[in-house]
């Protein structure tokens, strides 16, 4: 009589990922996918002419920010890119056109430019419903910043819209932008760099250096010098650009313009509505 083959083992059974984090990693996926320079190509050859005379009525009202090249070049620009760096990024751009958060831009882009299934849109538009008290609430322009009305998450977003550099932290939230757009980094797995540039961005707007006796690393000259070297692997190159040496050893400053620079640091009360460390 033939043995009766072993039962297969079967390896663990992993619990289903928390339904904030599945939530969190499409709308990232999203992000990544409409908020570049080619996904703002796309849309503005589906907008309408009086849609894009209003994203250039913006831009030059605020005055745009000049192209990198000569007068030349920027004369035969075309015109999509003074808007795209007015707004800094796709996002921003229909956030103004259609007056809804950042997440309900996202989601409504993704579905815009076809970068998404219709299931996955439909799905993250549901639980950002459900999650996003800014998707909720009627659509209106930003309010002033000393408004009442106003919530965290449109402070924010006006602020990556006005300022170069905006960095939000608490509540275990670590978030930087650079010029309007999220650095996505890994805060949470290498702390000691966050450390360094939040005590950067946070000393720079009373234009103070950081010493290597102020982090929690601080052994001696040797060890900020390393964290430096670390950061500037994972940060945008013109953010790099702007950390110079301090005045002396084992010191440096972050050489930016402290009105060109927004801090949210949140309480026990404070939440945001978008996802966090995307």
């Amino acid at each position: 009589m033939a043995k009766a083959a072993p039962p297969k083992m079967r390896g663990p059974v992993h619990p289903p990922r928390p339904v904030q984090e599945r939530i969190n990693d499409k709308f990232r996926e999203a992000l990544l996918r409409v908020n570049h320079r080619s996904s703002a190509l796309l849309l503005w050859e589906r907008l309408s002419d009086e849609e894009r005379r209003g994203l250039l009525a913006a831009a030059h009202a605020a005055g745009a920010r000049p192209s990198r090249g000569g007068d030349e070049e920027a004369a035969a620009e075309h015109p999509l890119w003074a808007c795209f760096r007015h707004f800094r990024g796709t996002v921003a751009m229909w956030m103004h056109l259609r007056q809804v958060s950042q997440r309900k831009a996202v989601i409504q882009l993704a579905r815009e430019l076809g970068v998404m299934s219709d299931v996955d849109c439909r799905w993250l538009d549901r639980q950002t419903a459900t999650t996003d008290p800014a998707a909720r609430a009627p659509t209106r322009p930003v309010t002033h910043p000393d408004c009442d009305e106003e919530g965290l998450d449109e402070q924010i977003d006006r602020a990556r819209l006005e300022k170069d550099l905006v960095l939000v932290q608490g509540n275990g939230v670590r978030q930087i932008y650079w010029e309007g757009e999220l650095v996505p980094a890994a805060w949470d797995r290498c702390p000691l760099l966050w450390e360094l540039l939040s005590q950067l961005v946070q000393r720079a707007k009373t234009r103070r250096e950081v010493s290597w006796d102020l982090l929690s690393n601080g052994r001696n000259e040797k060890s900020i010098v390393q964290l430096r070297w670390r950061l500037k692997r994972v940060i945008p190159p013109g953010l790099n650009k702007a950390i110079r040496p301090g005045s002396g050893a084992g010191r440096y400053r972050l050489d930016l313009d402290p009105g060109r620079i927004a801090l949210f640091e949140l309480t026990g009360d404070d939440w945001l509505a978008g996802p966090v460390n995307i």
